[in-house]
């Protein structure tokens, strides 16, 4: 006789049908088989995006409901921001000048890119100069090797 089923929803429109012997029983795994450790990726989807606008004057909002104004410098790994010219207004309606300021990647909440880009024709745009950037560093190296 089949187990009864349970019907489970998985908060995104989407049903799992779960038996009760495979909802208490552990998962099998096969004891001959390392277990494969999961990697913690360091690759963030709008790095690329975010690297992009150095030279560009964006506002960034940021969690703590203050928002930050100015030119952006540099972007690293982190999706931190190094940002010169700025201006923060705080949540009380202060304006803060500042020469240069560092942005936490974990304090942004919101990144508002200008209406004057174009994002397609910008990314490629980027991703050629980084391509013709990176060809340019090795191609010392490319012609001492041959």
């Amino acid at each position: 006789m089949n187990a009864p089923q349970q019907l489970h929803g998985d908060g995104r429109g989407r049903s799992t049908v779960l038996t009760t012997a495979s909802a208490t029983a552990p998962p099998a795994t096969d004891p001959k088989q390392p277990q494969k450790k999961r990697k913690q990726s360091r690759l963030r989807t709008l790095l690329l995006l975010l690297k992009s606008l150095v030279g560009l004057r964006i506002r960034i909002d940021l969690k703590n409901d203050s928002t930050i104004e100015g030119i952006v410098q540099e972007v690293v790994h982190d999706m931190d921001f190094t940002m010169i010219n700025a201006c923060e207004t705080k949540t009380s309606g202060k304006m803060v000048r500042m020469d240069e300021v560092f942005v936490m990647g974990k304090t942004v909440l919101y990144v508002h890119i200008p209406d004057r880009i174009n994002l397609t024709q910008h990314l490629q745009q980027y991703a050629v100069s980084v391509v013709n950037s990176v060809a340019v560093a090795f191609a010392p190296a490319v012609e001492n090797w041959k």
